[in-house]
């Protein structure tokens, strides 16, 4: 089976490297880059192509859902998860209208960040069930 390539955007670098080892501890994921804002996160999804991109909803410069909107206005074929702190239907309705799949509350288990990635890859979507 081929790896699924993952990156990480998240202003919060405690919680990238939580993510990064979670997700690398799991066979056929692996990661391969991190960003600390949106437009690093867009940079990386255009030149490396990731298969999924795990976005916080709140970064500087430019927002996980500005992100997500201009990576699927520029033709990525990369899937978005939204990984947030907002419990509020607002933010996932405008995550998933900005082209993402998923939205997974940042209090979740981690079962969930699986989960989201699984419905991802299959082009369907996913909600924290919170």
């Amino acid at each position: 089976m081929p790896q699924v390539t993952i990156i990480l955007a998240d202003d919060h670098k405690l919680v990238r490297q939580g993510m990064h080892s979670l997700l690398a501890a799991q066979p056929g994921f692996e990661v391969i880059g991190e960003a600390s804002n949106g437009h690093e996160a867009l940079r990386l999804i255009e030149t490396l192509s990731p298969d999924i991109a795990i976005l916080d909803v709140m970064m500087p410069d430019l927002n996980g859902i500005e992100t997500a909107k201009l990576a699927s206005q520029r033709g990525t074929k990369t899937r978005i998860i939204f990984l947030s702190m907002h419990a509020n239907a607002t933010y996932a309705v405008r995550a998933l209208q900005s082209g993402a799949l998923a939205y997974v509350l940042k209090d979740s288990d981690f079962t969930e960040i699986l989960q989201a990635i699984e419905n991802a890859l299959e082009g369907r979507r996913y909600l924290s069930k919170a």
